[in-house]
């Protein structure tokens, strides 16, 4: 068994993991709550918790297929199937809330963030279309709320 693979599979698997629990920790500066109903660290839960899972599991089927192969001997081996079936369960039951994610979503305008917003102040193309002249610099309608 090549015991420094194991070690480094077994360590990602507990970082997969973790990474799955600290999606679930409440944070009340969070944009938006998640579909759970409170405002966690990753308002993607429990969605992102079972990715975070699905990849911890995955590791470690890996873990214990490929590194640890032959160590209770050929006619003692059970396959993989059961637990590749409990990862596909598992990313199954993911997807389903990422559907749920995506219409809870939908609900919420993000309007106010850099990310979002055009040259000029304006949040929407239509606006940012009103408010800049054909020249293309900003009107002074546009330039007074960029100032506040």
């Amino acid at each position: 068994m090549n015991y420094r693979l194991y070690r480094i599979l077994l360590l990602l698997t507990i970082a997969g993991s973790l990474a799955g629990l600290l999606t679930l920790v409440p944070r009340s500066d969070a944009s938006w709550p998640n579909i759970i109903g409170y405002k966690s660290l990753c308002t993607f839960a429990p969605a992102g918790t079972l990715y975070c899972f699905t990849i911890a599991g995955s590791i470690c089927l890996i873990r214990a297929n490929l590194v640890k192969k032959k160590h209770a001997g050929e006619g003692k081996r059970k396959g993989a199937i059961p637990g590749f079936m409990a990862v596909a369960a598992v990313l199954a039951l993911a997807l389903v809330f990422t559907v749920r994610f995506m219409e809870v979503k939908s609900e919420y305008t993000d309007t106010g963030t850099g990310a979002t917003e055009l040259p000029g102040g304006a949040t929407d193309s239509v606006t940012a279309a009103s408010e800049t002249p054909a020249s293309g610099a900003p009107s002074e309608a546009a330039a007074d709320t960029a100032d506040e």
